[in-house]
């Protein structure tokens, strides 16, 4: 887990640069879907419920400061959820999905 987070936070402000300076940015919208941290924290076994806290609490932090790559964003915890949203919740995914579809069709009339 440890090497997994390393890498992950390694590379995280040159993604974020990254995307942050291609095209469209900060005009396109954006929806950003995390992990149920009090649902992580209770599924996850063999750590002490402190740390889990605290690695939990950075890496929702984390995922919010993603939604703030763009202007038109969305943050959405999907509830009782663990990493993999689109298997514990694929309901969320495919609405944050089609909320995303509806806006982009409704922004190639604006042009």
């Amino acid at each position: 887990m440890y090497a997994a987070m390393y890498s992950e936070v390694t590379w995280w402000k040159e993604d974020a640069m990254i995307m942050k300076n291609g095209p469209g940015f900060p005009q396109i919208p954006l929806t950003v879907v995390a992990r149920d941290k009090e649902y992580v924290i209770r599924q996850q076994d063999g750590l002490p419920e402190w740390e889990k806290r605290i690695f939990e609490t950075l890496w929702e932090k984390l995922m919010y400061e993603q939604s703030e790559l763009t202007d038109d964003s969305r943050f959405i915890i999907a509830e009782e959820s663990g990493h993999a949203v689109h298997l514990d919740r694929p309901d969320v995914v495919v609405e944050a999905f089609h909320h995303l579809a509806e806006k982009v069709q409704g922004n190639e009339g604006a042009d």
